[in-house]
């Protein structure tokens, strides 16, 4: 496991790391990955102690659980790419902090409001946005004036934004 650069596990619900020794800082090592696809993310504190384990991850596909409260991913500061998408798309709001390393990033189902958009507009180094199914709720975007400076690309479909 300790040479392992890249993880890619399909289901439904994604990779579950259990709790308990497995992430003992020994014996769970992966130093070396740089794609993980795609972690199960059950709670804030699994994830920030996950990610001390994966510092030098490029490229993640996360699912996060309806219990998880806030998604901080700034610590991976070699994070490139990034999907984020949810278990229940009916979900209490999540606080979420992204690096700002972040070239490409994807949402879904995630029901933020328009208003935290912002916190995507100043990604210094984001070129590429998809928002897919219900990343957004409300009717109204309002982008700030000098927001998406190196964006070259933004795509969504017409499902984006739901104002339930």
């Amino acid at each position: 496991m300790k040479k392992l650069k890249h993880l890619h596990i399909r289901s439904y619900e994604g990779c579950y790391v259990p709790e308990g020794n497995l992430l003992d800082y020994n014996s769970f090592n992966l130093h070396k990955l740089e794609t993980f696809s795609c972690l199960y993310v059950s709670s804030s504190e699994r994830l920030e102690e996950i990610a001390k384990k994966i510092p030098n991850i490029r490229q993640l596909e996360i699912k996060v659980s309806a219990f998880t409260t806030k998604v901080s991913l700034d610590s991976l500061n070699q994070l490139e790419s990034l999907k984020v998408s949810t278990t229940n798309q009916f979900r209490n709001e999540v606080e979420y902090c992204f690096p700002s390393t972040l070239k490409k990033l994807t949402l879904e189902l995630l029901g933020l409001p328009w208003s935290k958009i912002s916190l995507i507009e100043e990604l210094p180094n984001l070129e590429v946005l998809k928002l897919l199914w219900r990343s957004f709720k409300g009717k109204r975007w309002d982008m700030k004036e000098g927001g998406f400076r190196k964006l070259e690309s933004c795509g969504w479909n017409p499902w984006t934004s739901w104002s339930g």
